[in-house]
């Protein structure tokens, strides 16, 4: 195949795939001036969009009521005033203390104009971090367009947009962190590890590579980074609420009363478990333990690479490492999260923009040429997946696992390493 024709192929691929997501966009906007957008009356009970958790959040943060942030049956009275409807199940608010502080200014706008204000700036910061992390590896401004655009045109980047979720914020925040993780930008990366606690289920894999890396400066920073946060969410919400939040999550992910957690609709291990019946309290202990697995993986892992990076005058091949055991964090996160929506796996692009510039560099090698291309394929593969309901959640959960075991041979044979030492 000459090059014309492959680019002409990837031309032709990226517009299909734009003109899909544009089209899967445009039908969510369709639905601003409608109830809709917000409420899916066909389900028993009825569906709802996550923005209305994080509305509600932002409500209860300017509540004179706000040292009750957690409690339930103030969050219900405050979600039936948003959505000036009765509900009759709860829908518990489970977000970090901070998050309640950052979703207080988008309450200023009517609930519309909050939403477009809310998922604008989140496409933004998630395109403006992905393209950061790309030109680190990549110099070529067309096939950075294009990975963008195959990065940003997947079903679960359209389920964050119709759900108005926070996933577009953690991929711009993720995105930033593996970079300034490649780059030893130590401060700058313990920041952002800080602020992906905004999803704490995620942090604890994610902060072993800096462990394995010996980054102590990093962990500091992200220490006094969350220092900040914890200190600034207390003197809003009192600090007896960021003391009594672990207990009020635990409560809520094992209540089968209490409506939010979903774990049948989840695209990890708990949602696999969840289809055997299995009691949700058993499941939440086989997450952690497996969780705890896998941290050790990483660490064996990270800490044999990095003296083998000893071994090897290379920088890029060092850095090559480094991206493996990033994606590898990444993607234990979304398979073994005791919570994980489809919108989550968006994160599956910043795996993108981590190992497709390295299998790029290495397309003679078959491994590389099958992850690439799984990679650049997933637009069409979610979307294909989310067409075989009502299996959906399942094929995701099982995809996500292929992917580990990939990333997991991916870290004991790094191309880059495995090149220079052979």
């Amino acid at each position: 195949m000459t090059a014309k024709t492959r680019n002409l192929l990837w031309f032709t691929y990226l517009a299909v795939i734009l003109c899909w997501q544009l089209n899967a966009f445009g039908s969510v906007l369709q639905m601003m001036n409608s109830r809709e957008l917000y409420i899916n009356e066909t389900k028993d009970p009825p569906g709802v969009s996550d923005f209305l958790y994080f509305y509600t959040a932002g409500a209860i943060a300017r509540s004179p009521q706000r040292a009750q942030a957690y409690n339930p049956e103030l969050q219900h009275q405050v979600y039936e005033q948003v959505v000036q409807r009765k509900i009759e199940q709860i829908a518990f608010i489970q977000y970090t203390p901070f998050m309640f502080i950052f979703t207080s200014p988008f309450t200023f706008l009517p609930l519309n104009w909050a939403w477009l204000l809310w998922s604008l700036i989140g496409i933004a910061c998630a395109i403006c971090g992905l393209a950061v992390l790309l030109s680190d590896s990549e110099k070529s401004r067309p096939k950075i367009i294009g990975l963008l655009i195959a990065f940003i045109a997947t079903c679960p980047d359209w389920s964050a947009f119709r759900s108005g979720q926070f996933a577009w914020f953690l991929m711009a925040i993720y995105s930033i962190y593996a970079f300034s993780f490649l780059k030893r930008q130590d401060i700058l990366c313990g920041v952002m590890l800080a602020l992906s606690t905004a999803k704490p289920q995620y942090t604890m894999l994610m902060a072993i590579p800096v462990l394995a890396r010996r980054r102590f400066k990093t962990i500091i920073a992200a220490a006094v980074t969350e220092l900040v946060l914890l200190v600034g969410a207390g003197l809003v919400l009192g600090f007896p609420t960021i003391v009594n939040y672990p207990a009020a999550v635990l409560h809520a992910e094992s209540n089968p009363h209490v409506y939010g957690a979903d774990p049948q609709l989840m695209t990890s291990i708990r949602g696999l478990l969840t289809t055997f019946q299995i009691p949700q309290p058993q499941i939440l202990t086989v997450c952690f333990a497996l969780s705890l697995v896998l941290c050790c993986a990483i660490m064996w892992i990270g800490t044999e690479t990095y003296r083998t990076k000893a071994m090897v005058e290379s920088d890029s091949s060092s850095e090559d490492a480094d991206r493996w055991l990033l994606s590898l964090a990444i993607i234990g996160a979304l398979t073994l999260s005791p919570h994980a929506h489809m919108y989550d796996l968006t994160l599956i692009s910043v795996i993108g923009a981590l190992t497709v510039p390295p299998c790029l560099a290495h397309w003679k090698r078959l491994p590389a040429r099958i992850l690439a291309v799984i990679i650049l394929a997933y637009p069409i593969i979610s979307w294909l997946l989310f067409l075989i309901a009502p299996i959906t959640f399942t094929a995701f959960a099982l995809l996500n696992l292929v992917l580990l075991i990939v990333a997991i041979y991916f870290n004991r044979y790094p191309l880059g390493l495995k090149a220079q030492l052979e």
